[in-house]
């Protein structure tokens, strides 16, 4: 019996990962069609766009809305963060948070992790200044960098 609950929790683990991947298929295939329709615009090989009343150009896009954190890596997306708080110590699971909040996908699952991790980089590289502040590491961009 215990088997047959291990094997369907299986199964059902394995039908919620074929759910995921295939919502990130069809995420994929809406950023290339965006893709190819802005290279054909922008060649002059595609449709005219659509235009307003006074003949102006107008441009729609059918994907996520961008920040200046999409599609940035961990590292550089921390340093940004700390860039714009500069002001403020943070813990890494803020900036994690933080990071979500602002548009970044968590790249796998162990983002917290990985993002005390590149703030960790960032410390050793001078970028960040790292204290331990009441038993936690606490991260801050470093003003000799601004």
């Amino acid at each position: 019996m215990a088997t047959d609950d291990t094997k369907e929790a299986a199964i059902r683990g394995l039908h919620t990962y074929k759910e995921q991947l295939l919502l990130e298929i069809e995420q994929k295939q809406a950023d290339l069609r965006s893709v190819e329709r802005s290279i054909e615009l922008l060649s002059g090989n595609g449709h005219k766009a659509p235009t307003q009343d006074n003949g102006q150009r107008t441009l729609t896009f059918s994907g996520p809305p961008t920040s200046r954190y999409s599609g940035l890596k961990n590292q550089a997306a921390c340093r940004l963060f700390l860039q714009e708080n500069a002001d403020q110590w943070w813990k890494a699971s803020q900036v994690a948070k933080e990071l979500i909040r602002r548009g970044i996908t968590a790249s796998s699952k162990h983002w917290n992790p990985a993002i005390t991790g590149a703030l960790n980089r960032l410390a050793d590289k001078g970028i960040a200044i790292k204290e331990k502040r009441a038993g936690v590491f606490r991260y801050k961009f470093s003003p000799a960098d601004k």
